[in-house]
């Protein structure tokens, strides 16, 4: 409003309630951005005061996002398939990313987890003693590196987004807020990923893979 950006938001306080529209099951949603109408939109804000409903009136063509989360976190991000018509033949496959670990959005964690992934398995493939004959090795250290990082930042994601919306161990008041939340980030911005590497040629050499 006069040249000022506005963020609404709005998260449901009984969670005894679904949010999926009576009749429909999240299968059955053939998009995850659906149009809806304008007077919907409204509806759902028709509590709120006069300023932010003037804002939504504005919106002509609202549509309703759905956020996504791969949860419970994978076991594994690596794995063998056998190609089709080549019974004899494996090849390897590897997650990164949003494959890998799609996260709730509440840390701002999803996508430099994926920039991580990449940096990781970049390194090790990139190797000089990486080969095709011990590729399956190199892929299982990327993934004794990754999948515990992933999993953790995913958790603590679902973690902060309790918190933010009332539902931490210390309550929904902001100082309560707060002491949960504040120590959310320590283990997604301290971590060098340039000694994860280390650690996963480490294990190689250890396991004989390397020398």
């Amino acid at each position: 409003m006069n040249g000022t950006i506005l963020n609404v938001v709005a998260f449901p306080l009984d969670y005894s309630h679904s949010m999926i529209p009576v009749g429909q099951s999240q299968a059955s949603w053939s998009t995850w951005v659906v149009k809806v109408p304008q007077e919907e939109m409204l509806e759902a804000f028709s509590n709120y005061g006069s300023i932010p409903r003037a804002i939504l009136k504005r919106i002509k063509e609202p549509s309703r996002w759905s956020i996504h989360a791969l949860y419970p976190p994978l076991e594994s991000y690596v794995g063998a398939a056998k190609m089709e018509g080549k019974d004899d033949h494996e090849v390897n496959v590897a997650l990164i990313g949003d494959a890998a670990h799609a996260m709730l959005p509440f840390l701002g964690a999803g996508a430099g987890a994926g920039i991580e992934d990449a940096y990781v398995l970049a390194r090790l493939l990139a190797h000089p003693q990486t080969s095709r004959a011990n590729l399956s090795h190199v892929l299982r250290a990327y993934d004794s590196i990754r999948t515990p990082r992933g999993a953790h930042a995913a958790n603590a994601s679902r973690r902060t987004g309790e918190v933010m919306h009332g539902r931490g161990p210390s309550g929904p008041s902001e100082s309560g807020r707060r002491k949960d939340i504040q120590s959310q980030w320590e283990n997604i911005w301290d971590v060098d990923v340039k000694v994860d590497v280390e650690k996963a040629v480490d294990g190689l050499v250890k396991s004989g893979i390397f020398v």
